[in-house]
């Protein structure tokens, strides 16, 4: 493991730099559409419910909409074959 001296770090580095996130700035919130609890604004889901905060952000649908009218159209098939 290589040793590290305290010449290795420019003053700029130092702690006090102001460089750092001061934690004083608050970071904009939204509130959740489903829970109303506040959320950060860039966060894609709630941390209470877990739903995504918007549309843009979800995942998209596990199947297509093609797939559903396949599957009425075949179930309407099988009723017809079956009465007539």
């Amino acid at each position: 493991m290589p040793h590290i001296s305290e010449h290795d770090f420019d003053d700029d580095d130092a702690a006090g730099s102001g460089d750092l996130f001061d934690g004083d700035e608050e970071e904009p919130t939204v509130d959740c559409p489903y829970c109303g609890q506040q959320v950060h604004a860039d966060s894609p889901r709630c941390p209470a419910c877990e739903n995504y905060i918007s549309d843009e952000e979800a995942p998209a649908s596990t199947r297509p909409l093609w797939f559903f009218i396949g599957v009425a159209l075949g179930l309407l098939a099988f009723v017809r074959w079956l009465f007539v």
